[in-house]
């Protein structure tokens, strides 16, 4: 005589349940990754936007040549350029983050000199409507950016 076993494995109310459950701690969650993730993307432009700046700066300075930085609020994108036409950098924000700033036209030059012809602020706004700012200024006789929160 043959003995029946037992099926190994979930039945499929089990398999429910159990998406059920995953799916509920991803609704909990996911919003929480979201603004992380922002908070990421934000702290990572402003740094690579400071350490270019920093660059232009000192590519100025070397080369004993203009730098001209565009800024343009529509799209987000900064461009660093030589004074002749050659592109040194273009740096774009994360999806969904605009910039507004205090300079009185679209763009400042770095002198020879390494030194910035406007001192001003540029703000980066998340999705979310968190914003930073980076304030550019000289400071005893460099160029200094400063970070906000």
């Amino acid at each position: 005589m043959m003995k029946l076993q037992k099926d190994k494995g979930f039945s499929l109310l089990e398999v429910i349940v159990a998406v059920l459950i995953a799916g509920s701690v991803m609704l909990v969650a996911l919003p929480d990754m979201s603004s992380e993730f922002q908070r990421i993307y934000r702290k990572q432009y402003i740094e690579e936007l400071t350490a270019d700046l920093y660059v232009a700066s000192n590519y100025a300075l070397s080369r004993k040549e203009r730098i001209t930085v565009y800024l343009n609020s529509y799209t987000g994108i900064i461009k660093i350029l030589p004074w002749r036409p050659h592109t040194v950098k273009v740096i774009s924000p994360p999806p969904g983050f605009w910039l507004d700033y205090s300079f009185s036209a679209d763009e400042f030059e770095f002198t020879p000199q390494g030194h910035i012809t406007k001192a001003g602020t540029v703000w980066i706004v998340s999705p979310n409507k968190e914003e930073c700012h980076i304030t550019i200024y000289m400071a005893g006789g460099r160029f200094t950016v400063q970070q906000s929160p």
